[in-house]
């Protein structure tokens, strides 16, 4: 009896087994885990109407809807935004209204504002968003197999897939490595031109992939690449420049003297929130400290990616894990980005685990922060309010801070790890 029950259950995890390498049963549970995230998440969003009209009119602050949104932890950059740039009044991107993000994506804020009112607004956005996530799963299961479940599984599409617009740039640059894998050098050049002008991240990418067809001396398939990267970009960014050069420009303006927000010194900081450090020496050493490890980082994996010793995507992982540690800004969705770096690097399985966890309780902690910085009028509260936000910072938004860099320490050390099996030691 004992050996038939053993048998019975040994024949069902076999039959799943099959079931998990089959093609079409992963391609379905990852399309489904995306479709549950979507509708969950645009359920989840979706806020009072009032938030962002009142009186009929559209509210030009997005004050309202933040104040709620940190209150319920439901923010969405896509909503915030509706407001705060003013896109209900259709204005050109780049030649009317100051966008701080490249090109594609202010264009797809200015498109999908035609969409009558804020909700419908976020709906379009929402669809748009799940197909990006989708086609990122599908051709993520053609790069990876059965492992791109862990990108769509991954309770991080949950916090951050309608956060911000994040994932059309992944989807275009996981699809311009699909082709550069197969050796379509133009359409690789084409897509990552996309991805580029739409978040700027996938430049990391780029750029090893460049130094791998300089490396083998491939100069046909750079020259195409190159090509199709440059007038791609060129059609996509020469009319917003000519037609207003100081629009146009805002990103990196934006970018570049963007004061610290949430990065690797407030581990430091937040402990400490009576220092007397000032805000301008502060985030003048995130600076230093950016531009040092950064620029080291790039030479080593300069120098090991020419001579073959390591893949583009394993110099990538590493450089953008890199990044993420030393930058002044880390937005808590940038953790989606480093998901999808690890998975190309094909780094252990279960790191995907550790980010999707480090993820999820940075996200909850990071709203703790925003629910306090929303401080009531009536001064006894307020004083209460005080004591409260203080408490929280050195105890409980810091437990995410360090979830956060733990979780980024482990992809650095997996990624230098894999790494240090292929560079000889003379070269380190």
């Amino acid at each position: 009896m004992t050996t038939a029950v053993i048998d019975y259950f040994r024949s069902i995890l076999d039959k799943l087994a099959v079931l998990a390498k089959s093609k079409k049963t992963i391609r379905i549970v990852g399309l489904l885990a995306i479709c549950i995230y979507s509708i969950w998440g645009v359920l989840r969003l979706l806020p009072p109407q009032s938030t962002l009209i009142q009186n009929g009119h559209p509210l030009y602050t997005q004050d309202s809807y933040n104040s709620w949104s940190f209150y319920h932890s439901n923010y969405s950059d896509i909503l915030s935004l509706w407001a705060g740039r003013h896109l209900f009044l259709h204005q050109v991107p780049y030649i009317q209204n100051r966008i701080e993000y490249p090109v594609l994506m202010g264009i797809t804020m200015w498109v999908t504002s035609y969409f009558s009112g804020p909700i419908l607004y976020f709906i379009a956005n929402a669809v748009i968003l799940s197909f990006c996530a989708a086609g990122t799963f599908l051709i993520l299961e053609k790069i990876l197999g059965r492992y791109s479940l862990l990108f769509a599984l991954s309770p991080l599409l949950y916090a951050y897939e309608f956060l911000n617009w994040d994932i059309i740039s992944i989807f275009f640059m996981v699809l311009g490595f699909y082709f550069y894998r197969n050796e379509k050098w133009k359409a690789a050049g084409f897509w990552m031109s996309l991805a580029v002008f739409s978040k700027f991240f996938p430049i990391v990418l780029l750029f090893f992939l460049v130094i791998e067809l300089w490396s083998k001396k491939e100069t046909q398939a750079l020259k195409s690449l190159s090509k199709y990267f440059v007038v791609t970009s060129l059609v996509i960014n020469v009319p917003f420049l000519v037609a207003n050069p100081y629009n146009w420009s805002y990103f990196f303006e934006y970018n570049f003297l963007r004061q610290g927000m949430s990065s690797v010194l407030d581990l430091f900081y937040y402990p400490n929130l009576n220092n007397s450090v000032s805000n301008s020496v502060f985030y003048a050493l995130i600076d230093i400290v950016s531009y040092i490890t950064v620029g080291a980082s790039l030479y080593l994996l300069f120098r090991w990616s020419r001579r073959k010793y390591i893949t583009p995507v394993q110099a990538s992982a590493l450089c953008f894990t890199v990044i993420m540690l030393s930058n002044k800004v880390f937005s808590p969705h940038y953790m989606m980005w480093v998901l999808v770096f690890a998975l190309l690097a094909e780094l252990p399985p279960a790191l995907s685990w550790v980010l999707a966890g480090c993820g999820i309780l940075d996200y909850r902690a990071g709203w703790g922060v925003l629910y306090f910085a929303s401080s009531p009028t009536n001064h006894a509260a307020l004083s209460y309010h005080d004591q409260a936000f203080s408490f929280y910072s050195k105890n409980i938004y810091t437990l995410g801070l360090d979830a956060r860099y733990l979780a980024l320490l482990a992809v650095f050390y997996y990624s230098a790890k894999q790494i240090k099996k292929l560079v000889p030691r003379f070269a380190r």
